[in-house]
């Protein structure tokens, strides 16, 4: 039989623990390859860590993983307020949002960001949003979600 082992999850937070000993290390005059064998890691890792330290003194941080944000932090903002004024008040036909129509209004001035659907939907996840289809089981939340205008 075939043993299929994942790789492992980087554990980040350790990781970053890890370089900032590792700094305050070579601060105190460690040398590169005591940092290195103290932490068990590789000589190049602590002499990338030197050079970051000289340049950057906060460089033994995490840098957010994966692509960064299409949008900028007051185009965030933006978006947000305009959500909330709902689909009516920024030019659409309906006030209740959909995906289609968030996606055709980041399209628009003032953000002229292109994104797929689940772009879309990452960026209202970051924001805060979630999409809910209504449950019809549920009768009160239903009928609440009709008095409140977000079904038909």
């Amino acid at each position: 039989m075939i043993e299929i082992s994942k790789k492992p999850k980087r554990k980040i937070k350790a990781m970053e623990g890890r370089r900032m000993q590792g700094v305050r290390m070579l601060r105190r005059g460690i040398s590169q390859s005591e940092v290195a064998r103290r932490l068990e890691v590789s000589r190049q890792s602590v002499f990338a860590w030197a050079k970051v330290d000289e340049v950057n003194k906060m460089g033994w941080r995490s840098t957010p993983l994966g692509r960064p944000s299409s949008l900028e932090k007051e185009e965030n903002y933006k978006l947000q307020r305009m959500l909330r004024k709902g689909g009516l008040r920024n030019g659409f036909d309906k006030d209740k949002w959909s995906l289609a129509m968030v996606v055709e209004l980041l399209e628009i001035w003032p953000f002229h960001c292109k994104l797929s659907r689940t772009q879309a939907m990452r960026l209202l996840k970051e924001l805060g949003f979630s999409c809910e289809k209504p449950n019809i089981e549920d009768e009160a939340r239903f009928a609440k979600w009709q008095r409140l205008g977000w079904i038909d």
